[in-house]
């Protein structure tokens, strides 16, 4: 009997152990539960500020697309649209022209000098959007070398004025005499070829 009482006393402390573990293993549960609706919580803060901040992104975007395009082609009516299109792998984007009605994907449109200012009015708003992580500074090679005479110099006090407001620094690379205007914060130099040696010189002739 004794035994048996000491095999009894054996298996009920094996029984309360288990119940013991039983309630461990709950508890861990319940609190991955309540982990797990915290992440969700906080990855969907996260996708809904990722959604506001591509919002404000594309506004942006069209903004300044479409100032551009009414100061340098004031003779023509066109709008810049970006649309969001979402897919399984999340959401992209369609960027198109819309002239006199008629709307056009931007990878069919055929003018150059339309597609060199969108180009530069991309390069701006991605520079704006990393304000807080990089210098505002935007090396631009030719920039609207696609562009007729008559607009260039518009384009060029656009791209200033617009650089200005938003405390971007322009660094212009350029060939093209009408790409070079005064002005106060501007400093222009010129290269020239002296007997095989490039030569740097401040202002322009």
């Amino acid at each position: 009997i004794q035994e048996l009482q000491k095999r009894l006393n054996v298996i009920r402390g094996r029984v309360d152990a288990l119940k013991k573990n039983c309630e461990d293993y709950k508890l861990g549960m319940d609190n991955c539960d309540k982990l797990v609706v915290e992440m969700e919580n906080a990855t969907n803060v996260l996708f809904n500020f990722n959604i506001w901040l591509n919002e404000r992104t594309k506004t942006r975007l069209e903004g300044i697309t479409n100032e551009a395009l009414s100061l340098i082609f004031p003779d023509k009516t066109m709008k810049f649209h970006v649309t969001p299109n979402q897919t399984k792998k999340g959401v992209s984007y369609e960027l198109s022209i819309e002239t006199d009605g008629v709307m056009t994907d931007l990878l069919d449109a055929k003018g150059g000098g339309v597609l060199d200012v969108i180009q530069v009015c991309l390069r701006l708003t991605y520079i704006l959007r990393l304000k807080n992580v990089t210098r505002q500074l935007v090396l631009f090679d030719e920039p609207f070398k696609n562009l007729d005479s008559e607009r260039v110099g518009s384009a060029v006090e656009w791209l200033v004025r617009t650089a200005d407001m938003f405390g971007i620094q322009l660094f212009i690379i350029t060939h093209i005499p009408a790409m070079i205007i005064p002005g106060e914060h501007i400093r222009t130099y010129e290269i020239k070829l002296k007997n095989g040696v490039s030569h740097l010189e401040t202002g322009y002739r």
